[in-house]
């Protein structure tokens, strides 16, 4: 087993030169632009607003990745997300849309949809 970096852009960049992968682990800014303005002041001022905010409704990278996940990862390869609170079904729908079966939600130690996780089918 070997594990590899590249450093992409999701939204922009080719993946034609990547070999297919086993896992895609994603945390995507996942605050909404409408939201972003009553984050916790210690997110709003001192974490750079691209990790924090997608600049949209807070599912633009949710489905960007799980539209390429069958460009990106091998049949039975797993994608896990990051959730914030109340997005679980939404993003469990993307998923579902884009050929990503038995998905599971983990809750964190608050009750709260935390981690979101399937396999491409």
């Amino acid at each position: 087993n070997k594990t590899e970096f590249h450093l992409k852009d999701i939204l922009s960049d080719d993946f034609s030169d990547l070999p297919k992968m086993d896992i895609i682990v994603s945390n995507p800014p996942y605050v909404s632009e409408e939201k972003f303005d009553r984050v916790q002041n210690e997110i709003k001022y001192f974490e750079p607003n691209i990790a924090v905010t997608d600049f949209s409704d807070g599912y633009k990278f949710y489905n960007a990745i799980s539209e390429k996940a069958k460009q990106l990862l091998k049949p039975g390869g797993k994608i896990f997300f990051e959730l914030s609170e109340n997005q679980h079904t939404k993003v469990k729908a993307i998923m579902e849309a884009n050929g990503i079966k038995d998905i599971r939600i983990n809750k964190d130690y608050l009750n709260i949809e935390r981690v979101i996780y399937g396999v491409l089918s």
